[in-house]
């Protein structure tokens, strides 16, 4: 039977000070990560339905979840009756995770990783890649997204979302009261009648890079537009799927006077392996297959590829001492 004090204990004890997640624990229980917050309940569900996914989808389906942190969609779709990885590059007893796997006996499988260490090797192949509030916190989007491909099964999806710059970009100040208002600029070069290229500055592929800060955050390096977004997933091998896209009426006790954030929900589809990288006239007249095996060296190997060449070196160095030892056994 449920003994929800002594969960409710545990949750108080031995959680985070600070649960970044509340959501319901286990299915119908009534038990949510932080009671003493409102509880945010079907979020996951109403995410996936904004891709027109129903609950019924997952079951079965394996299913790689990137940047877990808490676990909120990772046990949802275990409760679903998916096969789920999280993967996350902070420990699972720092954000509250392993408490809830205990909790609720999960059988999601936790993996302390980076999305650059993904590879078909070490993972297998995955149905479906869930990619949230993640891409804006790497130096290397591209990077990932070709790893991603890496592990995504043919016809296999990647569904993510997170925070774009459709709307506005600021610069480093931190007070945010700095930046590039894209809408505002084109309704005011629109007014004043000016020859433009495009009638609004979002239909060009754009990206602001915030080396010190983007929303007060310092973990955030990259910030796209959609169409900068939709170009990267294409040169990754995804058909991209524009799926939501909402300003968020967020404002922050440090600068009340803006609304900031704008976000996206988007669904892609694997088609294709990424478009390789080329120097311009080194290659254009070899092979597809010649292409890729001069662009080898070039190719940042994975921690699985690392490992097995040490895994290679040691053995051949064994042999090599084996075969001394025989040489010299010989000689005496």
């Amino acid at each position: 039977m449920l003994n929800k004090e002594k969960i409710f204990k545990r949750l108080k004890q031995e959680g985070p000070q600070a649960w970044y997640h509340n959501f319901e624990i286990i299915k119908g229980s009534g038990i949510f990560c932080d009671p003493g917050k409102p509880p945010v309940i079907n979020n996951s569900k109403a995410t996936f339905e904004k891709c027109g996914i129903k609950e019924d989808f997952w079951k079965g389906l394996r299913v790689l979840d990137i940047g877990s942190y808490t676990g909120a969609r990772s046990f949802y779709l275990e409760d679903c009756g998916a096969k789920v990885t999280a993967l996350d590059i902070q420990p699972p007893e720092l954000n509250g995770f392993k408490l809830i796997h205990e909790i609720r006996q999960s059988k999601v499988e936790f993996i302390f990783s980076s999305v650059y260490d993904l590879s078909p090797a070490k993972f297998g192949r995955f149905d479906v890649v869930l990619f949230f509030a993640v891409f804006y916190h790497l130096k290397h989007p591209l990077l990932a997204l070709e790893r991603i491909n890496s592990i995504c099964k043919t016809d296999g999806f990647l569904l993510g979302g997170g925070t774009t710059s459709d709307r506005w970009f600021h610069d480093d100040n931190l007070s945010c009261e700095k930046g590039v208002d894209f809408e505002r600029i084109t309704k005011n070069m629109i007014n004043d009648n000016r020859i433009m290229a495009v009638d609004n500055l979002n239909k060009l592929s754009l990206c602001g890079f915030a080396g010190s800060h983007y929303y007060r955050d310092k973990t955030n390096w990259f910030i796209p537009n959609t169409e900068c977004l939709k170009e990267w997933l294409r040169v990754s091998g995804f058909d991209f799927e524009r799926v939501n896209y909402a300003v968020s009426e967020i404002q922050r006790d440090w600068n009340k006077s803006r609304t900031l954030k704008s976000s996206i929900i988007f669904k892609a589809k694997r088609i294709s392996d990424p478009i390789p990288e080329y120097k311009q006239n080194a290659y254009q007249s070899y092979s597809r297959a010649d292409q890729e095996l001069y662009l080898k060296k070039y190719r940042i190997p994975t921690e699985h590829e690392v490992e097995s060449i040490i895994e290679e070196n040691k053995k051949l160095k064994d042999e090599i001492k084996r075969l001394r030892t025989c040489l010299k056994s010989q000689c005496a």
